[in-house]
C-alpha cells in the first residue's frame, strides 16, 4: 500500500493507528498542517490509554484486555504445544471526538 502524506492534494480521510501514541502523533501532525480531527480526517488509535480520553480532541480507540492476553500467553507457552490454534480475544471500540 503506497504511503500518502498529510499534506498531500488528494489525502486520505481516515488514520487507523497502530497505538494511541501512534495516534497522538497523527493527531499533532494535522493540527501543525490545518487539518480539523475529525471534520477534516478522522484518526483512531488502538490501546485505550488513560490519555486518550483527554487528548483534544479526544480519541477514538479500541480497548483490549491485556491481562487476558497476557494470561493466554503464557498458558500457551507452558502447554509448549506448538502451532497452537489461535486464541480470540475480544475487544470493543470507545467512540469519542476522533472517529
Amino acid at each position: 500500500m503506497p504511503k500518502v502524506p498529510l499534506s498531500a492534494g488528494t489525502r486520505p480521510t481516515a488514520l487507523v493507528c497502530a497505538t494511541d501514541l501512534h495516534a497522538f502523533g497523527a493527531l499533532k501532525a494535522a493540527r501543525e498542517l490545518g487539518l480539523r480531527v475529525p471534520l477534516d480526517v478522522a484518526v483512531t488509535g488502538f490501546d485505550n490509554l488513560e490519555a486518550s480520553a483527554l487528548s483534544s480532541p479526544s480519541l477514538t480507540t479500541v480497548k483490549q484486555d491485556c491481562d487476558l492476553i497476557g494470561r493466554e500467553a503464557i498458558a500457551a507457552l507452558l502447554a509448549e504445544k506448538p502451532g497452537a490454534e489461535p486464541v480470540l480475544v475480544p475487544s470493543s471500540l470507545i467512540l469519542r471526538e476522533s472517529p
